[in-house]
Order: C-alpha cells, then structure tokens, then sequence
C-alpha cells in the first residue's frame, strides 16, 4: 500500500483505513450443549418433566413478546417476500428515522430459516441397581424454525441489523459497518465531510477523519449489542442468569478491513482497474488457479496427484 501511494500520490485527496462490514456471533453459553439445558429446566426452573411443549413454550412466550414489542411501538412487522432485498425494502424507514433524529428498531422481517436447537427424548438409566429411572435426554439438531431480522438505529453505531432465533438457544447475529460508526463520530465532533453510499469523499479534517475509525474497538462494540441483545432478545430472571450463566459471550464471524484510497478524478481508477485485470489474466492460468485453492489435478497415465 505504501508503494501504491506513492506511484499515485499526485492523484490522491486523502487515505484512511478503517473496519468495514463486521459479523458477530452471540451465544448463550449455558444453554449450548443439551446437559446445560436440562440443567436449566429442572434445577432451577424446577420443570422435571421436559417435553415438546415445554421447550416450545419459552418459544411462545418470546413470539408473543416481539408481536407484542411491534403492536405497541407501531413497527412494521413482515414475513420476507423471495428475492426481495431487506436492506432496500426498509431503506425508506431508516430515512425517516434520520430525518427526524431518532434512534431505535424501525423494522422488523420473520423468515422461516435453518438453525441449531433441541429435541426431547427418554432413556431408561438405572440410579441404582435394580431400580430403573426415566431420565430427560435432549438432542441437539438442526430444523428450520422462525428468525426476527430487527433493524436498528443505534445512537454510536448506527445503522446496525441484529438477528435473533426464536428457539432455544436462541442464536443471536449481530450486521454492523464501521463507516457508520464513523459517520456519526464525525458529526459528534462537528468535522464536515461528504459521505457516497458506503465511503467519504471529502472530509474537513483527514486526522479527525482516522481518529473516529480508531476508536471503534472491541469495548464500544459489545456495550451497544449488549444493551439490543437485552432489550430484544429472550427474556431470562436475574435467577436464570446467575444459576445457568446465560449471559452471551461474542465471537467475530466475519470482519473487513479496508484502505481507502480517494482520488481526485475518476479516470486513473478506471485505468488502473483495467490494467489490474489485464495482469492478473496473463498471470492467472488454470493451473494456478487450481493450485491456489490447495489441490492439484490427477495424471490420467499415473493416477497421481500432481
């Protein structure tokens, strides 16, 4: 990168590099494997016998919480219609979210999708000898079940998505992008700037401008989806917290880090692109393409990898 800006250094406005899109995962780490949610039901809510309707209560239960959540705040809430884009749907909602200054869920899609939870069973296992038990056994497997895509304006990291599973473990996505977070720095400081879809063009002061993009950090992060993960998410006692540890512990499943190079005309970038592509045709063949992706082809005389 530094040899790319100085080769077009006379063409540039200003660098910066900054996160882009991030992914995160959020599990309830005491309901993952099926002993923690046995556990759960019986020891501390007291349930001994754990059936089909009793695991699909607690699903219940936080439906009718979300159905409730949308009515009351008058939230659009909608099934996603096949080869129709959420983030275009609800552009026009996040407008006017920002168009009035505020901040909070604007939308909310359902989308029948697949996942991770569990199913019940009973297996005969003798306490002691001679006298035979009926114990709960829970398997873990994946079926399709109900999803909520709510969409958010966060006051620090702005434009957000976060998904949220209906069954138990209740598996939670978090879709954020660090240009937001940046725009709203920016404004906070009251640095002008001109942002295009999802990069700024111009900026008043280039300093302020990779500030506000280093100071997005892990700790900004979970304090914000904490607090939607909470407001939004399933609802658990203070008891159920402390006893069975379901607080959520975040794991990144996708991140981009990007270098951004603005130019001042639109005629080097098309240059350069094309003479990109012109080098990596020449230098690309199909062997190295399949070698790049760590396999080799077969000698149909040998029948050896080579």
């Amino acid at each position: 990168m530094e040899l790319f800006t100085k080769l077009f250094g006379a063409w540039l406005i200003f660098v910066y590099h900054c996160f882009d899109r991030i992914v995160l995962s959020g599990y309830l780490m005491g309901l993952q494997r099926p002993g923690q949610v046995v556990y759960w039901l019986q020891h501390v809510l007291g349930i001994e016998a754990i059936t089909k309707d009793v695991l699909s209560q607690r699903t219940k239960e936080y439906v009718a919480w979300v159905e409730s959540y949308a009515r009351n705040r008058k939230l659009p809430l909608e099934w996603a219609e096949k080869d129709v884009r959420k983030e275009d749907y609800v552009q026009p909602y996040l407008r006017r979210l920002e168009r009035a200054d505020r901040f909070g869920v604007y939308f909310i899609f359902q989308a029948m999708e697949q996942g991770w939870t569990f199913r019940p069973g009973h297996q005969l296992v003798a306490r002691t000898p001679g006298a035979p038990a009926d114990y709960p056994i829970l398997h873990k497997h994946r079926a399709r079940y109900r999803y909520y895509y709510f969409y958010l304006r966060d006051e620090v990291l702005g434009p957000m998505i976060l998904r949220m599973g209906t069954f138990i473990p209740f598996e939670a996505s978090y879709y954020l992008n660090g240009h937001s977070y940046i725009e709203g720095e920016l404004r906070r400081r009251e640095v002008a700037f001109r942002k295009d879809d999802n990069a700024f063009v111009s900026v008043e002061d280039v300093a302020a401008l990779q500030a506000a993009a280093d100071g997005l950090s892990g700790e900004v992060i979970q304090k914000r989806i904490n607090y939607w993960t909470v407001l939004l998410g399933a609802k658990f006692t203070k008891q159920d917290r402390q006893a069975a540890k379901l607080e959520r512990s975040y794991f990144v499943h996708q991140v981009e880090y990007c270098q951004n190079f603005i130019f001042k005309r639109h005629h080097p970038i098309r240059k350069i692109f094309e003479r990109s592509c012109e080098l990596g045709l020449w230098s690309m063949t199909g062997e190295r393409i399949w070698r790049a992706f760590g396999r080799g082809h077969r000698d149909p005389r040998t029948s050896r990898i080579v």
